[in-house]
Parts: C-alpha cells; sequence; structure tokens
C-alpha cells in the first residue's frame, strides 16, 4: 500500500468527519477506545447518532492511498467493529478495492467508500447559507497558481474545522479541489 502522504490522509479524515457532522452526527476525530478484549484502537473518525430509541455508534477509517484496498485492512476494521461492539465500520479510500476486499467486507457491518462514493457523498455536505454579495468586482490576481492552491487548501482546512466563509460554492469547489489531490 502506498499512503499518499500523513498529511493528505489528515484532510479526508477531517473531510469524513464534517460530512458526518453535517449530518447531525457526534463525531470524535483521531480517537482511541478500548475493545472488550481491553486492547486500545486508535479510530480516525468516530461517529454517534442519538435515535430516540437507540444510539447508533460507527468507526471510520480513513485511507489516503493510491494504491487499491485489499483484504488485510478490511479484516483489520472488521476486528475493531466486533471488538468496540459498534454498530457500523466504514472505510473510505481516495483509491478503490480489490475485489477480495468487497468479498471480505460482505456479510459484515462493514461499508466501503471509495473515490467515486467519497465525491458523490461530499456533494451533500451541506455548507452554511450566505447572503448574496450586492457589490462584486473584478481584482487582478496577484498570486501564482501555486499560492493560489496553497491559499485554497487553507480556505478548505479552515472550513473543514468549522469556520464559516462567505461563499458556501467556493467552499464546495475547494473541497472538490482537495478531494481531487488526494487521489
Amino acid at each position: 500500500m502506498n499512503q499518499l502522504s500523513y498529511e493528505k490522509g489528515v484532510e479526508l479524515e477531517k473531510l469524513v468527519a464534517q460530512l458526518f457532522k453535517s449530518k447531525g452526527y457526534d463525531v470524535m476525530h483521531n480517537v482511541k477506545l478500548k475493545g472488550r478484549s481491553g486492547v486500545e484502537h486508535q479510530i480516525d473518525v468516530y461517529a454517534e447518532y442519538k435515535c430516540p430509541l437507540h444510539l447508533s455508534r460507527i468507526v471510520i477509517e480513513c485511507k489516503a492511498y493510491d494504491t487499491p484496498i485489499n483484504k488485510d485492512i478490511v479484516m483489520k476494521l472488521i476486528q475493531e467493529v466486533l471488538d468496540l461492539g459498534v454498530d457500523r465500520g466504514i472505510l473510505v479510500t481516495t483509491s478503490y478495492f480489490t475485489p477480495d476486499a468487497v468479498s471480505t467486507a460482505n456479510g459484515y457491518n462493514v461499508d466501503l467508500w471509495d473515490y467515486t462514493k467519497l465525491t458523490s457523498l461530499v456533494g451533500n455536505i451541506e455548507l452554511p447559507s450566505v447572503e448574496p454579495v450586492s457589490n462584486v468586482f473584478y481584482i487582478e490576481p496577484k498570486l501564482s497558481a501555486e499560492q493560489s492552491k496553497k491559499v485554497a487548501e487553507k480556505q478548505v482546512r479552515g472550513y473543514l474545522e468549522g469556520e464559516k466563509y462567505w461563499n458556501s460554492l467556493r467552499c464546495f469547489t475547494h473541497i472538490m479541489i482537495l478531494i481531487a489531490t488526494l487521489r
């Protein structure tokens, strides 16, 4: 497995955490949970949703890889789901899954989200509503393409950490750019 970079992995985790927050889940990022066996598991994203008669608990593992995810990684998540006694596990990747990985996940409470599924779900993130800007004017850009990309990545990071920007469409565009760079 070729992990793209630690930073890309953290960005993917934050993006997934924001997706669950936008759907009303209580979310913890990069948390350690002790299982029934007494073993402590490091979880990328832990999400809870309180229903009137049930507490739904999900563990999410994020893999920013440029190669396919194999069955061994799926098996590790299945073991964590069983040991922690949670309702579901989700494995998210910027790549795709091998046929053996897909077969391994079948029959367990484990969902597999590849790049295609992730990009379709991110389109459903509820972005902050904003008032339209009435005085729009053009400003000649003074940044290079590389500098612009760095600014966009910082803005996405800020959005994922809860800051609101004046233009939600702009935030969505930056998030999609970030996802594309995670591949």
